[in-house]
């Protein structure tokens, strides 16, 4: 199942990054798509908690564009395959993983997604805006998570 949701998620991804140069007018190894974690109160059996949305923004040249919902990184108004609902929560729980390995806040982290010159995914984690390390694709859909 993992093997098939990184498959998956890397063509979504690329396809994402393309449609996205197009729509900057710029190259694909020009766009860059991150993922960072927002906090929400959620009430669970009436007690209020702190919980974590995934944000999504689209960088052109490194330079933020726009925030997008993954509806829009999947390029669809509706998602009939369910992706929506089974990469976000893998998405979160790596976040807060990364964050705790690094003993961060986990508002601190995001990880971005670019293509390089071969047009291959790379996936780099930072802490507060600054580099921390590169991270596979599989990192993000673990079972660990």
């Amino acid at each position: 199942m993992i093997d098939f949701i990184v498959s998956q998620f890397s063509e979504i991804s690329k396809k994402a990054i393309k449609r996205f140069s197009g729509t900057y007018g710029t190259t694909p190894q020009n766009v860059q798509i991150s993922f960072s974690l927002k906090p929400i109160v959620v009430e669970v059996e009436n007690e209020k908690k702190v919980d974590y949305d995934v944000v999504y923004k689209v960088y052109k040249d490194y330079q933020k564009v726009e925030d997008v919902t993954f509806l829009n990184i999947l390029g669809v108004r509706i998602d009939f395959k369910g992706y929506s609902f089974i990469a976000p929560p893998f998405i979160q729980k790596t976040l807060v993983r990364f964050a705790n390995e690094l003993g961060v806040n986990n508002q601190n982290v995001f990880v971005m997604l670019y293509l390089n010159d071969d047009n291959a995914l790379k996936l780099n984690l930072f802490n507060l805006g600054e580099f921390v390390k590169s991270v596979e694709l599989e990192d993000l859909f673990t079972d660990e998570t």
